[in-house]
């Protein structure tokens, strides 16, 4: 897919920061293990049916997305597909996540795409998060996103739970302007 340049400066989503990485991995228990016991983060939720599991240095509600590798489709919450069957084959990179300031923000990026038809793969409705989702030039998935709640933990509470991300219409609603991220940040 070739992007053009006036599609790329049309739209700018400028994120506030590169909020965290989700990755394919082939064991997800053997990586969990490996970001907790080895790098240090806190496992803070894994949703059992897809396979996902997600760690935290405390500051926001994953800095590290882990999903076992499988041959089918992930479904989520009311048949939203997570990941398509041609996806997440093999261990690697899901997408980067890149943090919104806020909501606002995200909707008027996402509107800006749409409007200079830049390719949106999905919304999302993460209920910790909104997101859209887009490939770059060389296909590599990028997620933008933007809190939707300030208490992240009611959700990602350090246990298991059921499959938390369905669809998102950015324009069903009046986007809020509050920033909902942890700020400041703990070191």
């Amino acid at each position: 897919m070739t992007v053009r340049t006036n599609t790329v400066s049309a739209v700018k989503y400028g994120p506030r920061r590169l909020g965290h990485c989700n990755l394919f991995v082939t064991d997800l228990e053997r990586s969990m293990q490996f970001f907790n016991k080895v790098c240090g983060f806190e496992e803070v939720f894994r949703e059992s049916a897809l396979d996902f599991g997600f760690l935290s240095n405390g500051n926001t509600h994953h800095d590290i997305g882990l999903c076992e590798i499988s041959a089918e489709a992930r479904i989520g919450r009311d048949g939203h597909v997570q990941v398509a069957k041609e996806r997440g084959n093999h261990a690697g990179l899901n997408h980067f996540g890149w943090e919104m300031e806020n909501e606002k923000l995200l909707v008027e990026a996402y509107n800006r795409a749409i409007s200079v038809n830049q390719k949106i793969h999905r919304t999302t409705d993460h209920q910790i998060s909104h997101s859209n989702y887009v490939f770059d030039p060389d296909g590599n998935l990028h997620e933008f996103y933007a809190d939707a709640m300030t208490d992240w933990r009611t959700i990602f509470h350090g246990g298991t739970g059921p499959e938390i991300s369905g669809d998102w219409d950015p324009n069903a609603a009046p986007p809020s302007n509050k920033p909902k991220f942890q700020d400041p940040f703990e070191l």
